[in-house]
């Protein structure tokens, strides 16, 4: 499952559920930089929204 990354409400930021921290803390905190700072980020973020589908475990999707 891919982590949330993204602005979840206004001014409300989220960088949380990284399985590998250490490895992704560096490239994280630079896609948040960007993110607070107005600009695109470096790569695509659709997968790491707060608000994108979740598949549960009897296979129907559902949310947050």
């Amino acid at each position: 499952m891919a982590p949330v990354i993204g602005e979840a409400a206004p001014n409300l930021f989220i960088a949380a559920g990284h399985v590998f921290g250490n490895a992704a803390g560096p490239m994280t905190g630079r896609l948040i930089t960007q993110l607070l700072l107005g600009e695109e980020p470096d790569v695509d973020l659709d997968e790491c929204r707060f608000d994108r589908p979740l598949q549960a475990m009897s296979g129907e999707p559902t949310r947050w």
